[in-house]
């Protein structure tokens, strides 16, 4: 769905599956994207993409890479990184709406959300560690 924009920016809607992105997004939530030069990205930014086998993905930038890629990364599951290459890029998130209500997404939010996942992997890790030395 692509929808006209008052600012004249063209904003599309991707439906997301998945939780590869809780818990800022999830299942069923709808994603506002607006169109996005690659170059004007920065780390932590949460974009849709069009992979290899055509599906829109939504992932978030960890960093750019040499030669044009970028990689990405859901926020969901501690995964390794994925390679993109630029001209997939479809667009920025620029909110999404959960439950018939929208919420921007601005950049302290991006990162907060970033923070939140990277603390949550590095406690599961610590977790994990912790109840193996009492074994």
């Amino acid at each position: 769905m692509i929808i006209p924009f008052s600012g004249g920016f063209l904003m599309k809607l991707f439906k997301v599956t998945g939780n590869s992105m809780y818990p800022v997004l999830r299942d069923n939530d709808l994603v506002v994207v607006k169109e996005a030069a690659p170059e004007s990205l920065r780390r932590g930014n949460i974009i849709v993409y069009r992979a290899d086998n055509g599906q829109s993905v939504v992932h978030r930038l960890v960093k750019k890479g040499k030669g044009g890629f970028l990689h990405l990364k859901g926020d969901g599951y501690n995964l390794p990184s994925e390679l993109a290459k630029r001209e997939s890029v479809i667009g920025k998130a620029a909110g999404f709406v959960r439950g018939g209500r929208y919420e921007p997404l601005d950049r302290m939010k991006e990162l907060h959300s970033w923070a939140v996942s990277l603390l949550k992997e590095r406690t599961k890790r610590f977790v994990r560690r912790a109840a193996r030395v009492r074994e």
